[in-house]
């Protein structure tokens, strides 16, 4: 694994032999500690609801997800950020990229530049309380 601090320190090494990082956003991006509530929406279209635990411009991690969740599944993902423009609510597809005994991590599949705007400014600035 490379950590993020060395990413761009190596940027002219050959990157072949780099492991596919599509699956996760574990090394490449910042991620804020949020608590947002968020409704999963499975293939079935079973909606459940969760705690995130932090955030970045790839993906979430959820706490305390059940075993209905199965590691690669796709799912959508709706939440709410709070921030200096007001609110905004966010839908997206996702993928479950990993999951653990603390949670479930997935990674966002497709989104548009106003959500890419409303992450890095969580990110950078920090979400607003509601």
């Amino acid at each position: 694994m490379i950590p993020v601090c060395a990413k761009n320190a190596n940027h002219h090494k050959d990157h072949s032999q780099m492991k596919d990082t599509s699956d996760t956003d574990r090394r490449w991006n910042i991620r804020q500690a949020l608590q947002l509530e968020v409704s999963v929406s499975r293939t079935d279209h079973e909606t459940l609801r969760f705690t995130s635990r932090n955030i970045s411009m790839g993906g979430m991690f959820l706490g305390n997800t059940p075993e209905k969740i199965d590691e690669g599944s796709n799912l959508t993902v709706a939440f709410s950020l709070q921030t200096r423009q007001g609110a905004s609510h966010h839908h997206l597809p996702a993928r479950v990229a990993r999951k653990s005994n603390q949670g479930t991590a997935v990674v966002f599949s497709d989104y548009d530049m106003e959500t890419v705007h409303i992450l890095r400014e969580v990110l950078y600035n920090g979400a607003l309380e509601y």
